[in-house]
This record gives structure tokens, C-alpha cells and sequence, in this order.
């Protein structure tokens, strides 16, 4: 069983280019240890899957769908440990809405966009976009978790990382934020 603890105190990382984002850390237990789960060379056993996030000083169990179960133990088995390059946020998207996995600029075909408006319900897909010329530039893809929280694979090969919407927003520079429904 793969328990992720998603830490209460922002933290800031860096993507590839150099720019910063803030995120929750995610952290796992092996044995009585909380180790951070983006520095892990091994992980327990991956047959299953429970989500926990820190409260004040208690610990809150999210619920797991099981579209979300299956993309998590995927993303952890097939790509996290490799650091798969090919996988990033869009492909966990895809394989979360079960939607074929394709080329970016295919992504019109396979989703139908609606502007983001009031709260997200769990397991809602929400794309961080800008616009360009007569088309959509795409940043990011996430998967809110509940309590403002949203999941995302971050970067190509990456990690997951827990981020809030608004520091998603800001750290990607998107104009607009869509919620992503699978076609």
C-alpha cells in the first residue's frame, strides 16, 4: 500500500528552466520513516493507493477514485522510477480520463474546454492555458483532489506534486484556466 501525505507548508520548486512554483510536499512512510516522495529511489508495495492531507496537525484520508487509483499506480510503477521523459502532466491527464494518449495538439480533438468557474469537485481536470493567436497555448494539466488541492505530474519524467490553483496560475503565467472534460 502506497500511503502519500501531502504536507500542510508550502514549499517552492524548480522546473527545468529555472522558474519557481510553489507545491505542498508529498511524502510517503517506509517503516516509521516520512521520506519526500520526489527524492525516492524505492517504494513499498504498489497494489494500492490512499491519499492523506496534513490539517493543522491532523492528517484528513481524501478519497480515491478508482479512475484515480489506476493513473497513480501506473504513473508510480511504468514511469516515476524510470523518469520516463515522454510522461508528463498531460499524458497523466489522459491516462486519468482515460482518454488515448496523443500529441499536444491534438488536445481539441480529445477534450471539449469550459472556462473554469466556482469550486472544483474532486477528480475535475482543469487546464492552465493562454491564448495565442487564434489558438490555445497549453502550460499545464491537474486533477483537483478535493480541499483546494490538485495533483499533477510535473514536468517531462517528473514527479507528482500537489499544488493550489492559484499558485499553479501564477507560477505557469496562464490567462485562463479550463475545466478539461474527455470527449
Amino acid at each position: 500500500m502506497l500511503s502519500l501525505y501531502i504536507g500542510s507548508a508550502k514549499g517552492w520548486i524548480t522546473d527545468s528552466s529555472g522558474d519557481p512554483i510553489r507545491v505542498y510536499p508529498v511524502y510517503y512512510k517506509k517503516g516509521e520513516e516520512s521520506l519526500e516522495l520526489r527524492f525516492s529511489t524505492s517504494l513499498p508495495p504498489l497494489d494500492n493507493v490512499e491519499i492523506f492531507f496534513q490539517w493543522w496537525k491532523y492528517f484528513i484520508r481524501l478519497p480515491v477514485s478508482e479512475k484515480l487509483r489506476t493513473a497513480i499506480l501506473n504513473f508510480m510503477i511504468f514511469k516515476h522510477l524510470v523518469e520516463d521523459r515522454s510522461y508528463n502532466c498531460y499524458s497523466f491527464a489522459c491516462e486519468y480520463a482515460r482518454v488515448p494518449q496523443h500529441a499536444i495538439e491534438e488536445m481539441l480533438t480529445h477534450w471539449r474546454l469550459k472556462p473554469k468557474r466556482g469550486w472544483a469537485r474532486a477528480g475535475e481536470v482543469v487546464f492552465f492555458c493562454s491564448p495565442v493567436e487564434d489558438s490555445v497555448f497549453f502550460h499545464h494539466a491537474a486533477i483537483h483532489l478535493g480541499f483546494g488541492r490538485y495533483l499533477s505530474v510535473w514536468g517531462g519524467g517528473g514527479q507528482f506534486e500537489v499544488a493550489s490553483l492559484k499558485d499553479m496560475r501564477t507560477s505557469y503565467r496562464a490567462q485562463w484556466i479550463f475545466t478539461a472534460l474527455a470527449r
